[in-house]
């Protein structure tokens, strides 16, 4: 592969590959709003919203780096814990507080001078209520789903700025290589460090990018777990709805089950104390025949059972669009890979390497932020995505499993109108996806003339209905099976 000599970074000795991958998906955003773009000093109050998410750790971490009083602002005691751990100063709950009377409290009426804003929403039009005098308000994406309407007034009167940070990897090629160097720098120095977790996964619940954030309770944007029942969702009258916990839901399900075979269960379900995780070893070694073997009392190993093939599981994943198992099958990898716990970071430095040894594709030629493709970070083209394709379908140990875990045209899985009908009808092995304003449609199509030709459809930034989209991709597929 031929890597063009700006875009490489080198990861010095002293610097785990799994973390450093976490520095240009996570940190540079952070770097770039505080440092470069802000100016960030010694002294400065700085306000980071969504705190315990990859970024606005980051930005905590790098904003105490350059000495400045850091108020985090997340949801939950957890995370609050979590973010202040990182080096906050003062931690504010989005639960139980009003930030903003918060932020008056902390800064003694004076407010934050610079404000980092990824949420979007209401979470915007009050931060501009919590901005100090000639104050900056960086606005780094919308995790809510809402782009705000800032009122130009409340900039006026306090003299502010509201930034949109952004950058192009060619026209600020030079900044983002010094942003480069000083996260090696910090990052060697121990002042900044990526968030690991002492369970087999993390403890990021959502992945990194996911329109909504916490709020989106619907199946599909269930949270992320090691242990997990029902892909962490519940019924709930006509509805799939998300758990809160994927542990706890897990425990509570095991013992209701235990229940109606017969198996009583004394107790209720709990997580173990903290002196029993630090007792328990985080490994896959453990003698089903002595439970008591590495275990502090009062654990005792049950049960072990192996996984099914990874092939049976991606079919799941094809077959039913389920983003939690392909979050899952995401920090598996990361941990089997580069050892416990599971992160997101280092799953995607596994994709990464694999796409670069098989494919060539550049490290900097394409941007992953999750497994599932929910996230709105994602960058990947057509061409990158039939490149993979035949790279799977030309591989006896990928190709037939790839292939059987895909929708069947018209037929299970993804059956709209049009392709329910020759010529469309059980021509194509599909994988699907939507996200506003955005859907896709790839696979492999058995041509008119015998041949069997990988595709890709992408549609970007449209206001359509599903419908309408749907008989466009379908006059497409068309075209293809009449084409080759």
């Amino acid at each position: 592969a031929v890597l063009r000599s700006d875009r490489a970074i080198a990861v010095p000795d002293g610097i785990d590959l799994g973390h450093a991958v976490a520095l240009p998906v996570v940190y540079t955003p952070a770097l770039v709003a505080l440092v470069e773009d802000a100016g960030v000093e010694a002294g400065d109050t700085v306000l980071v919203h969504a705190a315990a998410g990859g970024v606005g750790l980051a930005a905590v971490q790098i904003a105490k780096a350059y000495g400045a009083r850091v108020i985090a602002a997340a949801t939950g005691s957890r995370k609050c814990d979590l973010a202040r751990a990182h080096g906050a100063d003062v931690a504010i709950d989005y639960g139980t507080q009003d930030f903003v009377a918060a932020v008056a409290d902390a800064t003694d009426g004076d407010g934050a001078d610079i404000i980092l804003d990824s949420v979007g929403g209401e979470v915007t039009r009050n931060s501009l209520r919590c901005l100090a005098w000639q104050g900056q308000l960086l606005i780094v994406g919308f995790s809510s789903g809402e782009i705000a309407e800032i009122p130009a007034n409340r900039l006026l009167l306090r003299r502010a700025v509201a930034r949109g940070i952004y950058w192009d990897h060619d026209r600020d090629a030079e900044m983002v290589a010094r942003c480069t160097d000083t996260l090696i720098e910090l990052c060697l120095a121990g002042r900044i460090r990526p968030v690991v977790d002492d369970r087999y996964f993390d403890d990021q619940r959502f992945g990194e990018g996911w329109p909504g954030g916490e709020q989106v309770q619907e199946a599909y944007h269930a949270p992320i777990g090691a242990l997990m029942a029902n892909y962490s969702a519940y019924r709930e009258a006509d509805a799939w709805v998300a758990v809160e916990d994927p542990a706890l839901y897990f425990g509570q399900r095991l013992h209701e089950l235990l229940g109606l075979a017969g198996v009583e269960v004394g107790g209720g379900v709990r997580r173990p104390t903290a002196g029993e995780l630090a007792a328990l070893p985080l490994t896959d070694e453990i003698d089903p025949g002595n439970s008591r073997l590495g275990l502090p009392e009062p654990l005792r190993l049950l049960y072990t059972i192996d996984s099914e093939p990874l092939g049976r599981l991606v079919l799941d994943v094809n077959k039913y669009s389920n983003n939690i198992m392909a979050e899952t099958i995401l920090k598996t990898l990361g941990a089997a890979e580069y050892d416990p716990p599971g992160t997101a970071s280092k799953g995607l430095a596994v994709v990464a390497r694999f796409r670069n040894e098989a494919l060539g594709t550049s490290l900097t030629g394409y941007v992953q932020a999750d497994g599932s493709g929910l996230s709105n970070l994602n960058r990947v083209s057509p061409r990158q995505v039939v490149e993979l394709l035949q790279y799977a379908y030309s591989d006896f140990y990928l190709g037939p499993e790839l292939v059987a875990s895909m929708k069947i045209s018209g037929m299970d899985g993804f059956n709209p109108p049009a392709f329910r009908e020759p010529p469309l009808v059980g021509e194509m092995r599909l994988k699907s996806g939507h996200i506003r304003g955005v859907n896709t449609l790839s696979g492999y199509a058995h041509t008119e003339s015998g041949r069997v030709v990988a595709f890709c459809v992408m549609i970007n930034g449209h206001r359509s209905q599903q419908w309408e989209v749907d008989q466009r991709v379908a006059e497409l597929s068309r075209v293809i099976l009449s084409s080759y």
